[in-house]
């Protein structure tokens, strides 16, 4: 049980900001659409490629931050820089 609590606080951050992403993208789509189906399509397409856009910078931020724990932790923070 302690072992889910402790990833379920680790998770938060990340669950917290996907959700507040796909909140504004549909609060922006209830604005827009007043303004007919292309306003409508035009917010949709682009809230699909931004957060797309965001999910793979998410990731590569996650892959840079392992990459340095993991020299950090074996005390090879140069052999790191060099890669």
């Amino acid at each position: 049980m302690q072992l889910a609590k402790r990833i379920l606080q680790l998770a938060l951050p990340s669950i917290a900001t996907f959700s507040s992403m796909t909140f504004t993208g549909l609060l922006v789509l209830m604005i827009v659409g007043k303004m007919g189906a292309t306003a409508i399509a035009v917010v949709g397409v682009t809230n699909i490629l931004i957060y797309n856009m965001w999910a793979v910078c998410a990731g590569i931020q996650n892959a840079i931050n392992y990459l340095v724990a993991q020299n950090y932790g074996s005390g090879e923070m140069r052999h790191g820089a060099e890669r």
